[in-house]
């Protein structure tokens, strides 16, 4: 069963990406021009995707607020094992 929960608090947020052995990131795309960088997630913390760079909890929280994030997680996914699935979407 999913447990879906939606939360724009920066703790829960934290918590719930480091208890899954995360960092926070941006996803650079050369490829498109004038597009900001999106914030993701990088749970194998490897370095091994070069699309994503890692940055403070700082500056990511700073662009969570002022682009008006909020974040969709699953907390629990089948047989109690721990999801990693989210997606952000504006809060206006």
């Amino acid at each position: 069963m999913n447990f879906k929960r939606i939360t724009r608090n920066h703790k829960e947020i934290k918590n719930w990406v480091q208890d899954r052995n995360g960092i926070p990131t941006v996803i650079k795309d050369e490829e498109i021009i004038n597009e900001e960088d999106r914030l993701s997630f990088d749970f194998l913390n490897n370095g091994r995707n070069d699309r994503l760079e890692k940055i403070t909890w700082t500056d990511f929280f700073r662009k969570f607020d002022s682009e008006c994030l909020a974040l969709v997680y699953e907390d629990k996914i089948f047989k109690g094992e721990e999801s990693h699935r989210f997606k952000f979407i504006k809060i206006d």
